[in-house]
C-alpha cells in the first residue's frame, strides 16, 4: 500500500478496530498537542478522565510496567508543594499527574504500528503548530484564559506574560525554548525515519519516495521553527542529537559528516557558524548562567534529601535579587531543588527500569529503533545543561512516547 499520511493513520484504526472512546483517549491529546496551551489542556484533561473512568484498566495502568513510580513522584510533588505552601507547584503536580496517566495509558496501547501512527501525526501537527510562531500571544485564548484565572488563583503570571513580549517568543506556546525544543526533538525524529527509508529503498528500490518525501517536508518546517525560536540550547541540542543518532544509525555516514564539521570549526567557517543563533550574546548569558548555578547549588546543600514543590526556584531566586527566574536552566539542578535525592530516584528508578532490557538486548543484536532512542536521549541531556523544558507537558509526553516505543518492541521480539 502506498504510504500517505491519511493512510498511515486510518488504516490503523481500521485494522485494529478500537473503539471509538479508546481512538479519543489515545489520539485527543497528540492531536491537541501542536494547538493553543488551553486547547491542549482541555483534549489532556477530557482525555484523563475518560480514562480514570475505565475500571478494568485501571489497575493496568497504575501498576503495571513500574508505572506506579510515576504516579508516587505525582503524589510526593503535591505534598511538598501543599506543605511549602507553593501553589504553583500544587497546579502542576495536578497537571503531571494528567500527563503520568496519559502517557502510562499510551503505554499499555503500544505497538509499532501505533507509534508510527503516532510520528505521523506529530508530523502533521508540527507543521501546522508553525503558524502559531506568527501570533501576537496577547490576542490567543490562552493569554485570555490566563487573565481570567488570574484574578482567582494566586500565581506569578508575570512569568509567561512578561515572556511573551519579545519577538522570538510571540506564540501560543508562550516560551520559545519550549517550542524550539519540541521543533529539535520532531527533527531528530524526522531525520531517522528519513534515513530508515533511504537505507529500505537500497534493499526493495520498488519502494515509494513519499513516506521520505512527507518527512523530508515536515523536516523542513520543523528547521523553520526552530530558526524562528532562536533557541541557543535547542540547536546545539539536536547536533548533539543527530551525532548520537547517525553514529548507532551508520558509522559510514557518521565518519563521513564527521570530517566536514570539524574543517568548518577548525577555519571558522562564518556562513555555516552564523547559523548558530544569538552567539553575539552568549559570554552575557553565561555569567547570568552561572550566578543562577551558584544560588541553586546553595539552596541544594541547605536541604538535600527534600526539595519544595514544582517551580520552587522562583521563589529562591527571590530571595537573593530583585528579578525573576523560572527555573534553575539546568535539568538535574531544577530537580534537585524541586523533590530532592527522594524525588530524583523516584524518576530515575523508573527510566532506568524501562531502558534497561532494551539497551542491553541492543549490544547482542541490533535493534531497529536505538539510534533514534539514543539520539533523543543525547538530545535531552545536551539541552538539559541549560534548561528544564522536559518537564513541559508535551516535550515529557513526546519524550515517553520514543521511550516506550523502545521497550515494546523489545518485548515483542523476545515474546516471538
Amino acid at each position: 500500500m502506498t504510504f500517505t499520511p491519511q493512510n498511515m493513520v486510518f488504516t490503523y484504526l481500521k485494522e485494529r478496530m478500537i473503539h471509538p472512546l479508546e481512538t479519543f483517549c489515545l489520539f485527543v491529546p497528540m492531536v491537541s498537542f501542536f494547538l493553543p496551551v488551553d486547547l491542549f489542556l482541555i483534549g489532556l484533561t477530557s482525555s484523563t478522565l475518560l480514562i480514570l473512568l475505565n475500571v478494568g484498566e485501571l489497575k493496568k495502568i497504575v501498576f503495571g510496567h513500574h508505572n506506579y513510580l510515576l504516579y508516587l513522584f505525582c503524589f510526593y510533588m503535591f505534598v511538598l508543594a501543599s506543605v511549602n505552601r507553593n501553589v504553583l507547584g500544587q497546579i502542576a503536580s495536578g497537571l503531571f499527574f494528567l500527563v503520568v496517566v496519559y502517557v502510562t495509558y499510551l503505554r499499555t496501547k503500544m505497538t509499532r504500528e501505533l507509534f508510527e501512527a503516532m510520528m505521523v501525526l506529530c508530523g502533521i501537527g508540527s507543521m501546522f503548530s508553525l503558524y502559531y510562531c506568527t501570533v501576537d500571544f496577547y490576542s490567543t485564548s490562552t493569554f485570555l484564559i490566563l487573565d481570567f484565572f488570574a484574578k482567582y488563583i494566586p500565581i506569578p503570571y508575570v512569568y509567561i506574560t512578561e515572556i511573551a513580549k519579545n519577538l522570538r517568543s510571540t506564540s501560543t506556546f508562550i516560551n520559545s525554548n519550549f517550542y524550539g525544543n519540541i521543533s529539535a526533538v520532531m527533527s531528530l525524529i524526522v531525520v531517522y525515519f528519513i534515513l530508515q527509508g533511504i537505507r529500505q529503498r537500497k534493499t526493495n528500490p520498488s519502494l515509494s519516495w513519499v513516506k521520505i518525501q512527507f518527512y523530508a517536508v515536515v523536516l523542513i518546517v520543523n528547521l523553520y521553527g526552530l530558526s524562528l525560536t532562536q533557541s541557543r540550547s535547542s540547536v546545539l541540542a539536536l547536533l548533539a542529537g543527530l551525532a548520537f543518532l547517525i553514529l548507532t544509525f551508520d558509522v559510514r555516514w557518521f565518519i563521513a559528516l564527521l570530517i566536514p564539521s570539524v574543517l568548518v570549526i577548525v577555519f571558522r567557517f562564518e556562513p555555516i557558524l552564523s547559523l548558530l543563533p544569538r552567539l553575539d550574546s552568549l559570554a552575557g548569558s553565561a555569567s547570568t548562567r552561572l550566578e543562577i548555578y551558584r544560588i541553586a547549588m546553595q539552596e541544594i546543600r541547605m536541604n538535600l534529601f527534600f526539595g519544595k514543590g514544582f517551580y520552587t526556584f522562583p521563589m529562591i531566586y527571590a530571595k537573593y535579587t530583585a528579578n525573576y527566574n523560572l527555573h534553575a536552566h539546568n535539568l538535574v539542578l531544577e530537580f534537585m531543588l524541586s523533590s530532592g535525592l527522594v524525588g530524583t530516584s523516584l524518576l530515575v528508578a523508573r527510566f532506568v527500569s524501562l531502558l534497561n532490557r532494551p539497551i542491553k538486548e541492543w549490544f547482542v543484536k541490533e535493534h531497529e529503533y536505538m539510534p533514534l532512542l539514543l539520539g533523543i536521549i543525547a538530545l535531552e541531556i545536551a539541552n538539559g545543561y541549560t534548561d528544564v523544558v522536559l518537564l513541559l507537558p508535551q516535550c515529557f509526553i513526546l519524550f515517553s512516547l520514543v521511550l516506550m516505543c523502545v521497550e515494546v518492541d523489545h518485548e515483542k521480539n523476545k515474546k516471538a
